[in-house]
C-alpha cells in the first residue's frame, strides 16, 4: 500500500493530458508483505496508472505489485 507524495497538475488542480507511460509517479510505502523487497517508508518511483486504487468509509487506498517498482529513492 503506497500513499501518493507528488502528481502532476497545474495550479488550477487540471491533469494534463500527457502519455501516461512516460509519468513517472512518486510514492510513499505505507505497508508491505512479509518478505518484501521494499520497506515501509521508503520512497518508490512507478509509472503512472500502475497502481489499483479503493475507496472505502472515506478513505482512498493505493495497491501497487512490487514488480512495478521502477526505484525506491536513497
Amino acid at each position: 500500500m503506497i500513499e501518493i507524495t507528488k502528481q502532476e497538475k497545474t495550479k488550477s488542480g487540471i491533469y494534463l493530458d500527457v502519455r501516461s507511460d512516460l509519468i513517472l509517479e512518486e510514492a510513499k510505502v505505507i505497508a508491505v508483505p512479509k518478505g518484501s523487497q521494499v520497506k515501509k517508508g521508503d520512497t518508490i518511483f512507478f509509472k503512472a496508472f500502475a497502481m489499483d486504487t479503493v475507496e472505502t468509509d472515506g478513505k482512498v487506498f493505493h495497491f501497487l505489485r512490487e514488480d512495478q517498482i521502477l526505484g525506491v529513492k536513497k
